[in-house]
């Protein structure tokens, strides 16, 4: 049957190098009653150059098959290896594995006195044989233990370790960090290959899968077995996703193991054999809901976390600042939104927030200017410099501590968090951390579809990268017209898609009188009702301080009033009892002037005011 199958799919006029198509399946075809039934083409094909894979959905039937069958397994645009040019395994090099619990004896290692580096002249070297690639990978230790590692041709592999050796039979296949790993699950029988080069990145991750992805489907399980450490985490994560969950198992580690081989020599080949027999579905990204027991009963407890306050009472009536939010800042061209997004900024550092600032409309030395500017409450460049040497060398210096400039060298979002994700580990916040994007037009990624789209698809990285790192995202945006009673006048708006308003968790719109300063900052979204309600701070930007406050000034002087005396009013004022009016008061009955003189009575009086003489 496999090689009816074979010859059916090669040999089809349909038959491709790379794609899908639909041919009738010569295990049912037969079976049915009638022509027109017995051609219907039922039997989906999946090509990738000299090999496919097929499944039936009528009847089915899967597998895998090779275009040749007999010459599948080596690739003949490479130069052959003449192995026998190099030694067998000596005792020294079977003792050593011996130790690692491996029998070598039987297994068709190399080996060789192979030169490193400078500071290595020679070493007994293992060599470990890729044979579809005709190369070998060259092992050896040096005087401290260190690992070395040399390839016999150029250009390194294309496949994994043992690939040639990989039984597609099995119901299981064992996918390793290192050849060393590879042999330990190999040496109790099971079917393993490794990674050419440690822990894959996700992109070589692809690589590595590339000439055996065709055929994973015929495995019930593939157990990802990389090392414990954060780079075969990464890898197995990478891995997990390139499988699929409904196959990728993941395997859980003895206390003080970290890879196959520390299990095999701590703890002996049943312990081995016992951890790569009962893995597990990978859970990577799939959460039990008694993980989040403990924060839901805090919730209950304390109420929902409140968010930030920044210090301008008109603002935080209406908002709060949380980690893990995206925020949008909206309004017309030169409007202020950049001064208001730095202050909120600025503000939230004075209470431990830090912050990565990709500003590539603002060159950096004058950006700098402005944050020290608005912490130090003054001006430290330009005409009107108020604030003194000392505020200036502190306020710099803050600047430094709290913030870091992310370049525009590269403008695509990818690149952003990657530094972003660098701004973090430099700062190290002891709180939460921000990340300004201002202006989003700088972004370049453009990708499939339309614009909304891909906007769409930006900002869901944007907003999953908060979220992972704890992290608010603060994007500023233009409108795609003029602004008219509010702001954008609606949150749908803004330039490029509707997305923005769609993902935001606070969206905020700017409109400013620029001869008055006075600003009205719209609050048009908020997502969740503890970071805040919808409506409007009146605010005024104040040129000497270059910070924004409250149009009515700080209205919490008012709570502080015994609005009960105030009620009941002052009794020296009221008419009763200690002051009462009588004839001999001033301006009542009998006075020492009975009659004020003529020249009281009538007079022109001038009081000088803007220079100019006004009759009183």
């Amino acid at each position: 049957m496999d090689n009816e199958f074979r010859n059916h799919i090669f040999e089809s006029s349909k038959a491709v190098n790379e794609g899908r198509v639909y041919l009738s399946c010569p295990a049912c075809s037969s079976d049915r009653s009638s022509a027109a039934n017995r051609k219907k083409e039922v039997l989906a094909v999946s090509y990738e150059f000299d090999q496919a894979v097929y499944f039936c959905n009528h009847c089915g039937i899967s597998g895998h098959a090779w275009k040749d069958e007999l010459n599948h397994s080596l690739d003949h645009s490479v130069k052959p290896m003449e192995w026998e040019r190099f030694d067998q395994l000596g005792q020294a090099d079977l003792d050593y594995l011996s130790g690692r619990g491996i029998d070598a004896a039987k297994l068709d290692l190399l080996s060789d006195i192979r030169y490193f580096n400078s500071d290595v002249e020679s070493a007994s070297a293992i060599g470990f044989p890729y044979v579809l690639d005709q190369n070998i990978k060259w092992i050896a230790r040096d005087v401290d233990g260190k690992k070395l590692c040399q390839w016999e041709a150029k250009g390194g592999v294309k496949n994994l370790y043992r690939h040639e050796l990989i039984d597609y039979s099995d119901s299981a296949l064992i996918i390793c960090e290192g050849e060393i790993d590879c042999e330990s699950a190999r040496h109790l029988g099971f079917n393993a290959v490794s990674c050419a080069n440690g822990a894959p990145t996700s992109f070589q991750a692809q690589k590595a899968l590339k000439n055996i992805n065709a055929r994973l489907n015929s495995f019930d399980r593939v157990v990802i077995a990389m090392d414990a450490d954060d780079k075969g985490q990464a890898a197995s994560e990478a891995l997990v996703e390139l499988v699929g969950r409904k196959r990728a198992h993941t395997v859980k580690y003895p206390a003080g193991c970290g890879d196959l081989n520390e299990i095999l020599t701590r703890f002996g080949p049943d312990t081995l054999r016992s951890v790569l027999t009962n893995t597990e579905p990978s859970m990577s990204g799939i959460v039990r809901a008694r993980e989040f027991f403990p924060a839901i009963d805090t919730i209950r407890r304390d109420g929902f976390v409140q968010g930030t306050k920044i210090g301008i009472e008109q603002l935080d009536n209406l908002v709060t600042w949380h980690p893990g939010s995206l925020v949008v800042v909206t309004g017309e061209p030169g409007i202020g939104k950049s001064t208001l997004v730095d202050e909120v900024c600025c503000r939230l550092a004075d209470k431990g927030w830090k912050f990565g600032m990709f500003s590539p409309e603002n060159s950096p030395e004058l950006h700098v200017s402005k944050l020290a500017a608005c912490h130090a409450g003054a001006p430290i460049i330009g005409e009107d410099v108020l604030a003194d040497e000392h505020e200036y060398q502190r306020a710099r210096e803050w600047v430094d501590e709290n913030f870091l400039f992310i370049s525009s060298e590269q403008c695509s979002i990818k690149s952003i968090l990657d530094r972003a994700d660098a701004c973090i580990a430099q700062l190290r916040p002891e709180g939460p951390f921000g990340l300004v994007i201002d202006p989003w037009n700088y972004i370049s990624d453009t990708g499939e579809g339309s614009e909304t789209q891909s906007i769409n698809a930006v900002l869901a990285q944007a907003q999953c990268w908060g979220l992972e790192n704890n992290a608010m995202v603060v994007v500023v945006c233009h409108p795609t017209k003029a602004a008219g009673q509010y702001g954008t006048q609606s949150g749908y708006s803004i330039s490029g898609s509707a997305h923005f308003y769609n993902r935001a968790s606070l969206l905020l719109s700017l409109q400013a009188d620029k001869k008055s300063f006075e600003t009205d900052v719209h609050v048009l979204k908020t997502r969740h009702r503890w970071f805040g309600t919808n409506g409007t701070a009146n605010l005024t930007f104040d040129l000497s301080t270059g910070r924004y406050r409250s149009r009515m000034g700080n209205t919490k002087a008012l709570e502080e009033i015994d609005w009960s005396s105030v009620e009941k009013g002052d009794r020296k004022f009221d008419g009763h009892d200690e002051f009462e009016l009588s004839d001999e008061r001033p301006g009542r009955g009998e006075t020492d002037n009975p009659e004020p003189p003529e020249a009281q009575l009538e007079m022109d009086v001038e009081i000088e005011v803007n220079d100019e003489p006004v009759p009183f």
